[in-house]
């Protein structure tokens, strides 16, 4: 679980600093590939029993799936603006 965890959290700021530079495709990219580790961590912890930990790992994926949704509701927009 810490793996899935560590891994995750790795991505995650990754993503963050690339958001922060504008480069929101990449950001995309590895905020998905965050949630694929939160996931698997989730996953261990439901089966070793913390609801607790699975609990906030439930709300990490609820982050970044809005993170994602708003990066690419911001590239849809860019591009809309470019072709006009």
């Amino acid at each position: 679980m810490e793996l899935f965890l560590e891994k995750a959290k790795k991505y995650e700021s990754e993503g963050d600093a690339e958001n922060s530079k504008d480069n929101l495709t990449r950001a995309i990219e590895l905020w998905k590939m965050a949630v694929e580790q939160y996931k698997g961590g989730l996953k261990v912890a439901k089966l070793r029993g913390f609801e607790d930990i699975a609990s906030r790992i439930e709300s990490k994926i609820s982050i970044l799936i809005r993170k994602i949704v708003n990066a690419e509701i911001e590239l849809l927009q860019k591009e809309l603006r470019w072709r006009k």
